[in-house]
């Protein structure tokens, strides 16, 4: 559980950055590029894009058991297209092409104030990084 929480400190370091795709710095970051980064920080290698980390990590975590770094993938027309980062609960930290564009702080939640409904509407699931 270290790891996660330890790759969640580093995430939050990223708020306000912009988002660029293929990015991997503050400059302009990628949802996927995101996620690598802050694993990798933390001892943990994942694959680049969202699809592959999505295919890499095979524990799932439902919904209602989402811990602070767990994964959160989406997809549209069954292909995953984006990643976020569990900060427990139904809130996610994540880089968000589309406005408000950067990294942010959202929630799959409707009564919250961050509710993203287009990401509520892709939510493919969640998978726990645990090597």
């Amino acid at each position: 559980f270290t790891h996660r929480a330890e790759a969640v400190a580093v995430a939050r370091r990223f708020l306000g950055c912009p988002y660029r795709w293929g990015g991997r710095t503050c400059r302009g970051i990628d949802c996927s590029g995101l996620v690598q980064l802050v694993y990798w920080v933390n001892g943990r290698p994942l694959p680049r894009d969202a699809d592959q980390q999505w295919a890499a990590l095979s524990t799932a975590v439902p919904r209602d058991a989402l811990a602070p770094g767990d994964l959160l993938f989406f997809a549209r027309d069954g292909a995953v297209v984006h990643v976020a980062l569990a900060l427990g609960g139904d809130t996610f930290l994540h880089a968000l092409g589309a406005p408000p564009r950067g990294v942010c702080v959202e929630s799959l939640d409707p009564a919250a104030p961050s509710y993203n409904a287009r990401l509520a509407a892709q939510y493919l699931g969640a998978r726990r990084v645990t090597q």
